[in-house]
């Protein structure tokens, strides 16, 4: 079991409303990918005619950036939530549901405002963008190769949890499910119409790396901040 969503009792953390209450949630063992989908990966599945191409071959900086041998373990961009899906399926995986990715990313012991503790971000711990002399500066400025931050792993040492791509997760979206989701494996409201994102980009702020963040949009939205990663259920 672990603590799920924003303990209003840090000090430091700013919870949002959909971020709470903090509740207990107890998963099934399950598999989650240690990286994001890279370039590589997706395009494996878009050459068995399974996945469709992404809506542009460019990044922030990059205009040839899918396709391109050279960003071929960087995180593949421009795919929307069915885009992930079918990819996850194609590989015999799925989505992973919210509580799994915010366990993968927190851990089961206590309610750290980041995959690596609670202690202030800088550009060794992901891939983001931080605070110099009053002003927002990138990082980066773009995507960077999976796994380049092992710093910043979560404590069961998966990768990039806060930052490089947002990533999209199985649920249905609701503002006030924490309050009546289920203790045992909860999979999200059974009915809506916007989908999940967690973890935070390249192009993002402090506030969107906490692991208790829930970021919402329609499924068919993709751009160069978008990304997943897949999970397994265990037999």
């Amino acid at each position: 079991p672990f603590l799920m969503g924003c303990d209003s009792s840090l000090a430091w953390e700013a919870c949002r409303v959909d971020e709470r209450p903090l509740h207990r949630v107890e998963l099934d063992a399950y598999y989650i990918d240690r990286y994001e989908v890279t370039n590589a990966r997706y395009q494996a599945c878009v050459e068995a005619g399974v996945c469709r191409t992404p809506r542009s071959r460019g990044s922030n900086t990059r205009s040839f950036y899918y396709g391109n041998p050279e960003y071929a373990t960087y995180p593949v961009l421009h795919t929307n939530w069915h885009d992930a899906r079918n990819l996850c399926v194609w590989e015999g995986k799925r989505l992973p549901t919210e509580a799994e990715w915010e366990k993968a990313a927190r851990g089961e012991t206590d309610t750290r405002m980041y995959p690596w503790g609670d202690e202030p971000r800088d550009c060794t711990l992901g891939n983001f963008d931080v605070v110099v002399e009053g002003r927002r500066v990138w990082c980066v400025g773009d995507t960077t190769e999976i796994g380049t931050y092992p710093a910043g792993a979560s404590p069961y040492g998966v990768m990039d949890m806060a930052g490089n791509v947002r990533e999209w997760v199985n649920d249905l979206y609701a503002s006030n499910y924490y309050s009546f989701s289920p203790i045992h494996n909860p999979q999200g409201p059974a009915t809506g119409s916007d989908h999940l994102l967690r973890g935070g980009s390249w192009d993002n702020h402090f506030d969107y790396m906490r692991v208790a963040r829930r970021v919402v949009t329609f499924p068919e939205r993709s751009n160069n901040l978008y990304g997943f990663r897949c999970a397994r259920s265990l037999p």
